[in-house]
C-alpha cells in the first residue's frame, strides 16, 4: 500500500485484490481528521476486529484471499476515529446519505461488482459475491467524488448514483453502489 496522488487528492492505493477495506479506511482518516495512518497499523486493526482470524505469522491482518465485511469495517471506523459511524444497505436511504459527502465528512461506498469486460467481452460475475469498498470523498454539484482504493479518482453522476464503473488498466470493471458506511 502507499500513497498516489489522483486529481488533487491523496489516494491509499491497495496492494492486494481485498484490501480495499483497511486502503480505503486510511484514506478517509486523511480526509476527516488530517491524520496520517500506516497501512500496517489499519492491518492489525481489521484483524483485531474479526478476532484474530485471517492473521499472518506478524499478526497482521492477509488480504491475499479474504476481504472484509461491512460490519467489520464499520467497527475498525468507529475504533480509529473520532466520529460514530453505521452501515446503510438500504436502497430507499442510500442517495440522501450519499448527498451528505462533503471534505470533513467523506463516507465510504459498497460496490457489489456485477460485470467485467476483459478478453473482448462483458461477462456476468454477479453470482460471484464480489464486492468493493470506496471512499466517496464529496458531493460536487451534479457529481459524486469516488476516490478508488485501485488507484483512481472517479465521478459518479449524481442522477445515477448507484452505478459505479471502472478501469484498472486490465479491463472495465461495472457495478452497483448498495451501502454506504457514514458519519450521519
Amino acid at each position: 500500500m502507499g500513497w498516489i496522488m489522483q486529481g488533487g487528492d491523496n489516494i491509499y492505493q491497495q496492494d492486494k485484490d481485498n484490501s480495499c477495506g483497511p486502503a480505503s479506511v486510511v484514506t478517509l482518516i486523511r480526509l476527516m481528521e488530517n491524520r496520517i495512518r500506516d497501512g500496517s497499523y489499519v492491518r492489525s486493526a481489521f484483524g483485531d476486529a474479526e478476532g484474530g482470524t485471517n492473521m499472518t505469522k506478524e499478526g497482521v491482518r492477509d488480504f491475499d484471499y479474504k476481504a472484509s465485511a461491512g460490519d467489520i469495517v464499520n467497527t475498525v471506523l468507529n475504533k480509529y476515529t473520532s466520529t460514530s459511524w453505521r452501515s446503510v444497505f438500504n436502497a430507499a436511504y442510500l442517495k440522501k446519505y450519499m448527498d451528505m459527502a462533503q471534505d470533513q465528512e467523506p463516507a465510504i461506498v459498497h460496490i457489489s461488482w456485477t460485470h467485467a469486460h476483459v478478453g473482448g467481452g462483458w461477462n456476468d460475475i454477479s453470482a460471484h459475491g464480489y464486492g468493493h469498498w470506496v471512499v466517496l470523498a464529496r458531493t460536487n454539484g451534479a457529481n459524486y467524488e469516488l476516490l478508488d482504493p485501485g488507484g483512481v479518482k472517479q465521478t459518479v453522476p449524481v442522477a445515477n448514483h448507484s452505478h459505479y464503473m471502472t478501469n484498472y488498466g486490465q479491463g472495465w470493471m461495472y457495478g452497483d453502489i448498495d451501502g454506504i458506511l457514514t458519519s450521519r
